[in-house]
């Protein structure tokens, strides 16, 4: 995660590549804020981040949410999030005496008390014990549907097409075009059949445009899936990602 400042290079920029920052209208970053932004950030075109001041490993183009995303997160296309998202945290130790991290991390870095603790009675000897407590990656799919409130633990996957309850607490992969809810989630019913979840998956729908899908009637999942498949003309988006690269260049800007 890197902070960069906004200027006004780089808020032009959003606003030619298409990444919004609004409710409604105008711009929600203002000159002289910082915000976060993973290093490895690809943002795609026509996406909508009304709140939260970070830009996440990746967003697919027309997904919105609602929720500050995580900077280590991915999302897919066509995503909806709703209020309340929440990640897990980094990792403690469950095998020691104590789960602090007093054991691990720097007593003058986040543990600032501790630090102090030593100074107040000049302490110099204090060793530390190697953890990582660092959160593994979530990886959002394509077409996904986040009610609000629901809180995902590091390193899970959500597949294409789910479906995830408010509230839920996700602490396993999800399947494609599972619906699941509940603490922890489990899953209670799939949308459609296997044979066209087999028949989304290897179309991926998610390479076309709104004006391709509302064309083949997304109403109907067996109606959309044989108008898809038997048009050889619809043309996949080409989008360039907005990416970590140009994103510090124009902050850099005068």
């Amino acid at each position: 995660m890197r902070a960069v400042k906004v200027n006004r290079p780089l808020l032009d920029l959003f606003a030619a590549r298409r990444v919004y920052h609004r409710v409604h209208s105008g711009e929600r970053w203002r000159i002289g804020q910082h915000i976060g932004v993973n290093q490895h950030c690809e943002i795609e075109p026509y996406v909508n981040l009304p709140t939260g001041d970070f830009l996440p490993r990746a967003v697919g183009a027309f997904t919105y949410t609602h929720s500050i995303l995580h900077s280590e997160a991915s999302f897919g296309r066509y995503c909806s999030i709703a209020e309340g998202l929440n990640f897990m945290g980094a990792a403690h130790p469950v095998d020691r005496i104590t789960s602090s991290p007093i054991t691990y991390d720097q007593p003058r870095g986040a543990l600032r008390f501790v630090g102090d603790y030593l100074d107040d009675y000049g302490i110099t000897d204090y060793p530390l014990h190697p953890f990582n407590p660092v959160p593994r990656p979530v990886t959002i799919g394509h077409g996904v549907w986040i009610g609000a409130q629901v809180m995902i633990a590091g390193g899970v996957n959500i597949g294409h097409g789910a479906i995830v309850g408010a509230r839920s607490v996700v602490t396993k992969h999800v399947p494609p075009y599972a619906i699941v809810v509940g603490a922890p989630a489990r899953v209670v019913r799939l949308r459609f059949s296997d044979r066209n979840i087999e028949r989304l998956l290897a179309l991926e729908w998610w390479r076309f445009g709104p004006d391709v899908i509302q064309r083949f009637d997304s109403r109907d999942v067996d109606r959309f899936l044989g108008a898809a498949e038997a048009d050889a003309e619809a043309q996949p988006l080409d989008l360039r990602p907005l990416t970590f690269t140009e994103i510090v260049a124009a902050a850099a800007q005068p």
